[in-house]
């Protein structure tokens, strides 16, 4: 028997103008953000289609991690990973100290990117499914 394949509601109309919004300041090169906000902005909003009408604002483990992946394949986590571990690996003065404190600041501030981000949509999908 295969399996049906579970679809995300479509994104919020609010999502919508916050993506077109973020598309056009892209386009103007205005503030830019770490990889690819858009895309980011995508899949937090099939996360939280399918996980808030389901289950709510509480996040699981699994949607902690999958949050965890959306800042790794679109807002630039595994590079700063990459580099936090390579720095560690090269301990052996305050030089190589320094630059394993700021690859971990960096690491630190895409994961909490992206959680503010997967916030941003939750509350935008609230909206709509208050609507409804």
């Amino acid at each position: 028997m295969a399996r049906s394949k579970i679809i995300a509601p479509p994104p919020s109309p609010l999502l919508a103008r916050v993506t077109h919004a973020i598309a056009h300041q892209a386009a103007t090169g205005a503030d830019p953000v770490p990889g690819d906000l858009l895309a980011a902005l995508r899949e937090l909003a099939n996360i939280a289609g399918l996980v808030v009408p389901a289950r709510g604002i509480i996040p699981t483990e699994q949607v902690r991690s999958a949050i965890d992946q959306v800042a790794t394949r679109h807002l630039e986590r595994g590079k700063a990973d990459r580099i936090f571990r390579s720095a560690v690996e090269r301990i052996n003065g305050a030089k190589e100290r320094d630059a394993i404190e700021m690859a971990h600041a960096r690491l630190l501030d895409l994961g909490e990117l992206a959680h503010y981000y997967a916030g941003v949509v939750v509350a935008l999908t609230l909206t709509d499914l208050t609507r409804k």
